[in-house]
């Protein structure tokens, strides 16, 4: 992920950041089960052009760049969920910025 400065200003988004946790059914299988999740302020930007082509053709969905400041109390991977407005995302990845004061999350629509 390329990797930009986001000012306080632009992270005017709210998104939920949710865990999917298993559980057993007791037959020998396991159930999803999402968190309530935490609520963070993100910048959301949509992916464009070839990057936007070439994850389409990966994720089958529209992908996303969602940044939001660091926070060490939650923990972020490719089993989160997003949700942001009435969209619900699969985290692809998620990356720390080099000065440590951001998170860059790569995810795509959940179809």
């Amino acid at each position: 992920m390329r990797q930009a400065r986001t000012h306080r200003g632009e992270l005017r988004e709210k998104v939920i950041i949710k865990a999917v946790t298993l559980t057993s059914d007791g037959q020998g299988g396991s159930t999803e089960a999402l968190s309530a999740g935490t609520t963070v302020w993100a910048k959301v930007a949509p992916l464009t052009g070839s990057r936007a082509l070439e994850y389409q053709q990966l994720a089958g969905g529209q992908g996303y760049i969602v940044t939001t400041n660091f926070r060490d109390d939650i923990t972020i991977d490719n089993t989160s969920v997003l949700s942001w407005n009435s969209i619900t995302m699969a985290v692809h990845s998620a990356k720390t910025t080099e000065d440590k004061r951001q998170i860059e999350i790569l995810a795509f629509n959940k179809i």
